[in-house]
């Protein structure tokens, strides 16, 4: 909790800094659910955002790594 409680407020307040300089429809595309979508594909991978894509990958990733880190020390 040390780390995360800083982690939030520095990412909030780059994200505020980020807005208010220009980048806003970065974010709102970003945070959009159908960014990223072809509707018309016969492919479910296609028709999803690309926001839940990249948070389906680094959930996996995150696992990947942990488990990757505990194999490693516990060897």
């Amino acid at each position: 909790m040390y780390q995360l409680v800083p982690e939030l407020f520095i990412d909030f307040y780059c994200t505020f800094m980020e807005i208010n300089n220009g980048l806003r429809t970065l974010h709102e595309s970003y945070w959009k659910a159908d960014t990223g979508t072809d509707k018309t594909s016969k492919f479910w991978s296609y028709r999803t955002g690309d926001l839940f894509k990249a948070t389906v990958m680094t959930f996996l990733f995150t696992i990947n790594v942990t488990c990757f880190t505990l194999a490693i020390c516990l060897k």
